[in-house]
């Protein structure tokens, strides 16, 4: 497999490959026989057109940004923290992230470490309903000679 097969693979490993994949007029000839091999539907645009390069410009510009922000840390990381928080982050048109879609739940992210963990206050929560519960029940003693009706 050529390095372009590659990166793709591994940036479709644990989802999906997509339903379609947009580039210039300029195609090498592995990313040619890797979008037919695994029936990647490949669409051609205008370069510098500015209807087909609104949205790519847009993304290149959030992730320019992004960069500047993350320096001191390694590119690989900035770029795999960007990619995470742009996939962790809820569309307005869905009100939910594109990770959230795909697995069905909400993935963790670090901004979950700054509020209380949910399942740890559901779990005090029933430990003090139970407790609660616990002081005001009556205990009832059962004899072994006694006869009752359980209903």
């Amino acid at each position: 497999m050529e390095p372009i097969a590659w990166r793709l693979c591994g940036s479709f490993h644990g989802t999906h490959v997509p339903s379609g994949c947009v580039t210039d007029a300029t195609v090498s000839d592995e990313l040619r026989e890797f979008t037919s091999a695994n029936g990647v539907r490949h669409v051609f645009a205008t370069p510098y057109h500015p209807s087909t390069n609104v949205y790519g410009g847009r993304a290149a510009q959030s992730f320019k940004e992004v960069m500047k922000h993350m320096q001191p840390a390694p590119s690989q990381l900035c770029f795999t923290r960007c990619l995470a928080n742009d996939r962790l982050t809820p569309y307005s048109t869905t009100n939910r992230s594109p990770a959230g879609l795909l697995l069905r739940r909400r993935p963790k992210s670090r901004l979950d470490l700054i509020g209380p963990y949910t399942r740890a206050r559901m779990e005090e929560k029933q430990m003090r309903q139970e407790m609660q519960h616990d002081q005001h029940a009556k205990h009832r003693i059962i004899n072994p000679g006694w006869s009752y009706i359980s209903v």
